[in-house]
């Protein structure tokens, strides 16, 4: 799958994702620390990349129509650790195909990942 990391995510996410075989970039590797959500999300889109974040701005299926896009994953959690981000990645990959990802926002808390179609 490929994967475009927002800036509050760990690169060692992101070398954890190209080591499990995934297409990851990491928007400080882009340049592209200071971009806008809306520049992410062209990003996103014109690569066909499913953007992982913190920023909740990005749950705002107004703003951000998922479901015009390859998907995002926003992290909705206390720990903002490598390790709690890879887990739930982990977790994702091994109960979800590429397909149920796509043009999905998925929203991943503590206890429970939801996602959302329209």
């Amino acid at each position: 799958m490929k994967f475009l990391l927002d800036q509050n995510i760990s690169p060692k996410t992101t070398a954890y994702l190209c080591n499990l075989g995934h297409d990851a970039v990491d928007t400080r590797i882009l340049k592209l620390g200071e971009a806008s959500d809306e520049d992410l999300w062209k990003l996103s889109v014109s690569e066909k990349r499913i953007l992982i974040t913190f920023d909740l701005d990005f749950a705002d299926v107004r703003e951000y129509p998922h479901r015009f896009g390859p998907g995002i994953i926003v992290f909705r959690t206390r720990s903002t650790t490598s390790a709690t981000v890879n887990s739930q990645l982990r977790y994702i990959f091994d109960h979800f195909s590429e397909q149920d990802l796509q043009g999905k926002l998925i929203i991943i808390t503590e206890n429970r990942i939801r996602f959302r179609s329209t």
